[in-house]
């Protein structure tokens, strides 16, 4: 399950950083699947972590996304291959918005991770110890 932090300044209205945010699963997904056992993914598949830069943030970008995926050796061999197209999807929304001297950035951050959720059927919940 890979997780994007999409970061961006107070200049980029909201609609464009929802609409980004909606698109990035697809692009991560097409990116980073991976003909490997466990390394196919959907869009589904992407958490999108959206926050505004910070006061205390330093940066020289107006949009960053940070993507941070489990490893597998063919996601390692096409890493530079993914970071472009992904960064071509987004340079290419940022444009289609009529926005301009926008400076971007992704990072993509491959790593052993392992992945278990659960989920609790409204009527097992309970607010504390019995």
């Amino acid at each position: 399950m890979p997780i994007v932090e999409l970061c961006f300044s107070s200049g980029l209205r909201a609609p464009l950083v929802r609409m980004i945010a909606d698109l990035v699963p697809f692009w991560v997904a097409e990116a980073l699947t991976v003909e490997e056992p466990g390394g196919g993914l959907s869009s589904q598949d992407v958490e999108v972590w959206a926050r505004p830069r910070h006061g205390w943030d330093i940066s020289t970008y107006n949009i960053e996304l940070v993507i941070r995926a489990k490893y597998f050796k063919a996601r390692e061999e096409k890493l530079d291959a993914a970071a472009t197209a992904i960064s071509h999807y987004l340079k290419a929304e940022v444009r289609k918005a009529g926005y301009k001297g926008v400076k971007g950035s992704v990072f993509i951050l491959l790593s052993p991770a392992s992945f278990a959720d659960f989920y609790l059927e409204p009527e097992e919940t309970s607010f504390g110890p019995q």
